[in-house]
């Protein structure tokens, strides 16, 4: 088995291990012993539990940017219908990570600091990525003439990031996920076209 077949190995394996442990208790013995490895030999590819859990958490975000990726090709198309399809998607990768759940939960949590800014570096590369095709979306508002000139894509984009995060919380700690989805979709539906009518 190559270097990165037994990194990748490893990785396998703390993830399983934090979704059905969580963070806080899953050990360096519990990846280990999933990845078929001796404690010891973990300690070559990664520094500790804390790096393992922020490349896991850059792994499954990185799974779903490249999942949502083609959602953001806007030329050629409706940009409404585009981001509508986008923000549908977003809902449906994030909620049926169950790895994703947990990171939701806990970065909304105050009571472990270290775990919150540990899941923000996780997520750091995708939040970028997706902040930047939000601002896209407000420029070409912006030229078309659909948004104010005034409206900062900045400021846009943060929004956006606000919103999404608060929803996903909302889906993974619903006792009627479907409920929720049917209403969240619906007013995608309804908001989007009408914000964004071109």
């Amino acid at each position: 088995m190559s270097k990165n077949e037994t990194r990748q190995n490893i990785l396998s394996a703390a993830r399983t291990a934090f979704i059905q442990f969580g963070y806080e208790k899953t050990a360096m013995e519990d990846i280990a012993r999933m990845a078929n490895r001796a404690k010891t030999s973990i300690y070559y590819y990664f520094d500790n539990k804390d790096e393992i859990f922020k490349t896991v958490v850059e792994q499954e975000c990185e799974a779903i940017r490249l999942e949502l990726e083609p959602l953001t090709v806007l030329e050629g198309q409706r940009i409404s219908i585009s981001l509508k399809e986008y923000l549908k998607k977003r809902i449906d990768l994030v909620t049926s990570s169950e790895l994703f759940k947990q990171i939701s939960i806990a970065e909304f949590s105050d009571i472990n600091l270290k775990l919150g800014a540990l899941i923000h570096k996780g997520r750091e590369t995708m939040d970028l990525w997706e902040k930047e095709f939000f601002m896209k979306i407000c420029n070409l508002g912006k030229a078309a003439g659909i948004f104010n000139a005034e409206i900062n894509p900045v400021q846009f984009a943060s929004i956006f990031e606000m919103f999404l995060k608060s929803i996903e919380l909302q889906f993974v700690t619903s006792n009627k996920p479907a409920e929720l989805k049917s209403t969240y979709e619906a007013m995608v539906d309804f908001i989007i076209p009408k914000v964004m009518n071109y």
